[in-house]
């Protein structure tokens, strides 16, 4: 979650290195409030870098709750679509929201848009990630079980051909 704070908190820089502002103050210092729109502002890009920084760090009961506080504007249905690509979510759900999230994206053709761009892409790779190591998990499970079944196999071989060995044993003696 730290590493894809880190990686939103860069490319946020960048978009705003676009605007033309080089002070830290410009970027939040100066926002009184922030608009949760799609507009390309810096106080705008700073909220919901805040926003999807707070999402991560979230608890499942806080995850639920910020989903309950919602209401219809914009910028919650917004939040909505951010809050619904979070792991809590189930994987349908989830893949619903991450390409909500790239239509909001391709629809702003600005920072805004590169922003949610970014949010979704990450969420995109983190349902892959999640998907990929399930299949993973599946295929070790499978191997598990073929080991067990190859290694009853081979004591039973062992066992046989033990006895076979003190037949032919006990046929050189006699």
């Amino acid at each position: 979650m730290k590493i894809l704070f880190f990686i939103l908190s860069i490319f946020l820089l960048s978009a705003c290195s676009q605007l033309q502002f080089n002070t830290k103050e410009h970027l939040h210092g100066g926002c009184d409030y922030y608009p949760y729109d799609n507009s390309d502002t810096p106080c705008n890009l700073f909220g919901w870098q805040a926003f999807v920084y707070q999402s991560l760090s979230q608890t499942q009961e806080e995850h639920h709750a910020a989903l309950l506080s919602l209401g219809t504007s914009q910028g919650d249905k917004y939040k909505q679509f951010i809050l619904l690509a979070d792991h809590y979510e189930s994987d349908a759900v989830r893949a619903q929201a991450i390409e909500a999230i790239f239509d909001i994206s391709s629809e702003n053709n600005n920072s805004f848009g590169y922003f949610f761009n970014i949010i979704a892409t990450l969420q995109k790779h983190g349902l892959l990630n999640k998907q990929k190591a399930a299949d993973l998990q599946t295929e070790l499970t499978n191997s598990f079980q073929q080991n067990s079944t190859i290694k009853t196999q081979l004591a039973d071989t062992q066992a046989k051909i033990q006895a076979i060995m003190e037949i032919e044993e006990s046929l050189k003696t006699n």
